[in-house]
């Protein structure tokens, strides 16, 4: 029986350091599934659209602090 992966989404603003975590986990194994975003605008509009399993946030967006962004999800 074949497990689903994990639905991940990444909210990092700095391009780099997106790919980057984008690709390690993508690519080290068939359990994520990860989507990216690079604004908080754009992350809630993703979550809107699908359900994720977790979410991993910079703590320095542009628009705003990834602790705050935890606060308005929860």
């Amino acid at each position: 029986m074949k497990s689903q992966a994990t639905r991940i989404l990444l909210i990092e603003d700095d391009p780099r350091c997106r790919t980057l975590l984008e690709q390690q986990l993508s690519d080290a194994t068939t359990l994520f599934q990860v989507e990216s975003a690079s604004t908080l605008a754009t992350g809630i509009e993703k979550l809107r659209q699908k359900a994720f399993d977790a979410t991993i946030l910079d703590l320095k967006l542009p628009d705003i602090t990834g602790v705050e962004v935890l606060r308005r999800l929860r």
